[in-house]
């Protein structure tokens, strides 16, 4: 079974570490102030809908867990519903990249 939480703003700030994203990189994701992303993780604001669909794309809620992520932005839900991130998850921006191919000599 997966970890909960009972905190919202604990569980944003625990995707974005997973991510490895800094609150500055979140904020230029969602397309909002760094002072917001604090706000949220801090539990001192709720994202708005849009903000939260926001947030869902930006912290990769998968498809399946992105309806309930959204009720709980909303406080429609419970945030004890949502699994936390065990290990840093890898997006894919963040994976290496391959060695460039070399021309083929003759």
């Amino acid at each position: 079974m997966d970890e909960t939480t009972t905190s919202f703003g604990y569980w944003v700030r625990r995707q974005r570490r997973a991510l490895d994203l800094t609150q500055r990189a979140l904020a230029e994701c969602v397309g909002c102030a760094v002072a917001t992303i604090k706000k949220i993780e801090a539990d001192e604001r709720r994202p708005s809908a849009q903000m939260a669909e926001r947030l869902a794309g930006c912290l990769a809620i998968p498809d399946d867990r992105r309806a309930r992520f959204l009720l709980v932005a909303q406080q429609e839900r419970a945030v004890d519903t949502l699994p936390l991130a065990a290990a840093p998850i890898l997006a894919p921006a963040a994976l290496p990249l391959a060695a460039p191919l070399r021309p083929a000599t003759s």
